[in-house]
């Protein structure tokens, strides 16, 4: 029953922020250099909810790629940064939903986005003064990625 409900969690990416375009264009461009095409329908359901770290991985293997996972999640996280500085945006519909629910129950953030990624979409929109500071980042809490539940239950 929503009655026994007094608290919302939201995931940052894809619920808060609409960053889907940016990391496909990000992906695209990382792929462009390798001299690959981004195959989206594919390689996009094996990316979704992962770590940077995860996602580059599979990016990596799926790829065969034989650079270093690292010096690729800094290579696209570059490629994020630009995209993102000029797409930061809210989801369509989370301000009306968020308006209508913010005084009903406590609420947070939580997300696996890199936290430098994440301090330029806030730097856009504010999020943490949204939310009254009540953000979690895995960088923050330092827990397993999703889809381990580790990040939410920081917060329970």
């Amino acid at each position: 029953m929503l009655t026994d409900i007094d608290t919302l969690i939201f995931d940052a990416e894809g619920v808060v922020l609409d960053t889907e375009g940016a990391w496909d264009l990000a992906q695209a461009e990382l792929l462009r250099i390798w001299g690959r095409t981004y195959q989206r329908t594919t390689v996009k359901p094996l990316l979704t909810g992962l770590s940077g770290r995860d996602a580059v991985t599979v990016l990596k293997n799926h790829y065969q790629s034989t650079d270093d996972v690292e010096a690729l999640v800094a290579e696209r996280n570059a490629h994020m940064r630009a995209f993102l500085t000029d797409r930061a945006r809210y989801v369509p519909g989370f301000a009306d939903f968020y308006a209508l629910t913010k005084n009903r129950f406590s609420t947070c953030v939580a997300t696996a986005m890199d936290d430098d990624l994440f301090a330029l979409a806030n730097s856009a929109l504010d999020i943490r003064k949204l939310f009254n500071g009540h953000v979690y980042t895995m960088g923050e809490v330092a827990c397993r990625s999703k889809p381990a539940p580790d990040l939410f239950l920081h917060m329970t």
